[in-house]
């Protein structure tokens, strides 16, 4: 009998638009890590363990139910984020459904900042687990399993006669040098994919935690950065290169390039040790230099990935980003003359943010010449500072993510934008629809790609970005053509 069951639910996109949706669930699935390193800690504690991703095999509804009869866990876990909450309560219901006796544990982001409310609402929850989740959940396997005191351990919220309560919060997370690799081995490893990678891929995290103070992170995560060392993320990647077979990994730190001694260290081993295989990061604006960036690409990066945000100064300031214009465009520059593809991330709706400086971005990211842009528009998360914001002014209800956690994960009303200075839901969704549309469908960009992807992978990529242009553009004169329908049909009536 496998002890405890760990799942990860569908990762349904909420507010991106039903294209980018169904678009971004078939083109990016990624390991669940999370759970990986979770599972790894109870394997070496002697704790039998299973992962079940429904994200990336599709598992439907009475699949999972003859699996986990099948299988007859103690515990299972389920991870949660908040938009995907919807999607893992459905799973639990599953869960409790085919084992009515089972002990069921919810983390993730979700938990760590509506923990209370959830347990509130939703009684299929036994417990759940708040911040990093690798102690907590080993100490509640143990002890539950061996008919222990499970509800004294820290960071956990439960249920006792009735009422919700929050254990001691304890702050002082686990060296990441000494956790152990996350269990890759109990998930389906070619059953991950990324929107630019090709063959066999994976993600990799070589630091927990956030050196930085922007208004839209989760607070929780800005208690302190944790880097890993060159010498234990060698090992990792030894692992996955020769061990395993990958070719691509995607490093998904914030900012990956936060130490340049440390990146520039890891460039060596990965140089000195022979280790083939194509890489990708995310960093800031106004942490890389010409030096740094060469390494990368003798180490196998091909692709970095920028949180620009807005080219509006003000609003750049008002979300703590920390950089300048200057910033991004030298950046993009850097990276564009050190022969890596760069990825620029535009958000639209932030605090100040126009219809006016929407355009400005906009054309900004143009000018800038990246490989590839995303834009997406602002969501006012709840844990966050530029939730804070918008409840202080009333530009959303306090109890919002309340009634959204109440009515299962659906939105009460609008979506959480944030809505000021006359910019409207419709406006922000338009805006973003026809930014792609408009970036996308260059004629030069188009020609640029053809020019320059001759490789096969470098063909494929190109193809993708030609799907979602013209299914935008598709989309666009459908809309349009509805709109004169309408008219239309109104002038008639």
């Amino acid at each position: 009998m496998t002890e405890v069951v760990l799942i990860n639910p569908p990762d349904f996109i909420k507010g991106e638009g039903k294209f980018f949706s169904k678009f971004l669930s078939r083109e990016k699935i990624l390991p669940p890590l999370g759970l990986a390193y979770i599972a790894s800690v109870l394997k070496q504690n002697g704790i039998s363990v299973k992962i079940i991703d429904i994200n990336a095999l599709g598992v439907p509804g009475k699949r999972l139910k003859e699996i986990l009869v099948m299988m007859n866990p103690s515990i299972v876990g389920i991870t949660c984020n908040t938009f995907t909450f919807r999607a893992a309560m459905d799973t639990a219901r599953i869960v409790k459904d085919s084992l009515p006796g089972v002990f069921l544990v919810m983390g993730g982001p979700h938990i760590t900042v509506l923990g209370e409310e959830t347990l509130r609402y939703h009684k299929e929850i036994d417990c759940g687990i708040v911040s990093e989740g690798e102690a907590p959940m080993l100490e509640v396997a143990r002890e539950y399993l061996s008919g222990g005191n499970w509800c004294a351990t820290d960071n956990i919220i439960y249920r006792k006669n009735g009422c919700v309560i929050t254990n001691r919060r304890n702050d002082r997370p686990a060296e990441v040098n000494s956790i152990p690799m996350p269990a890759r081995e109990l998930l389906p490893e070619n059953s991950y994919r990324e929107f630019f990678s090709h063959g066999k891929t994976t993600s990799l995290v070589t630091s927990r935690g956030c050196a930085f103070a922007c208004a839209f992170c989760a607070k929780w995560l800005k208690s302190g950065l944790r880097l890993r060392s060159p010498e234990n993320i060698i090992l990792e990647l030894e692992k996955l290169v020769n061990g395993c077979g990958y070719r691509n990994i995607i490093f998904y730190d914030d900012t990956f390039t936060v130490s340049e001694d440390r990146i520039r260290k890891l460039c060596r081993l990965i140089i000195g040790r022979r280790l083939k295989f194509r890489w990708s990061c995310f960093t800031r604006a106004d942490r890389i230099n010409p030096d740094l960036l060469l390494d990368m690409r003798k180490a196998g990066c091909r692709r970095v990935s920028l949180g620009i945000e807005s080219a509006s100064q003000r609003v750049l300031d008002n979300l703590k980003k920390g950089i300048s214009m200057e910033d991004a465009a030298r950046a993009v520059r850097l990276i564009r003359e050190a022969g890596i593809q760069s990825v620029a991330y535009f958000m639209y709706g932030s605090p100040g943010d126009t219809p006016g400086t929407m355009k400005q971005t906009f054309r900004f990211s143009r000018e800038l010449q990246p490989d590839y842009a995303y834009y997406s528009i602002t969501i006012l998360h709840p844990g966050t500072e530029l939730y804070d914001y918008a409840e202080e002014r009333g530009y959303i209800s306090r109890d919002y993510w309340r009634q959204y956690v109440e009515r299962n994960g659906s939105f009460p009303g609008r979506p959480p934008y944030l809505i000021e200075r006359g910019v409207t839901p419709e406006f922000l969704e338009r805006f973003q629809r026809n930014s792609y549309l408009f970036f996308y469908m260059r004629p030069g960009y188009i020609l640029k790609k053809i020019l320059h992807n001759k490789g096969k992978e470098s063909i494929k990529v190109f193809f993708k970005v030609s799907r979602i242009a013209f299914a935008l553009a598709g989309n666009f004169i459908y809309l349009k053509i509805l709109r004169i329908l309408k008219k239309g049909s109104l002038k008639g009536a």
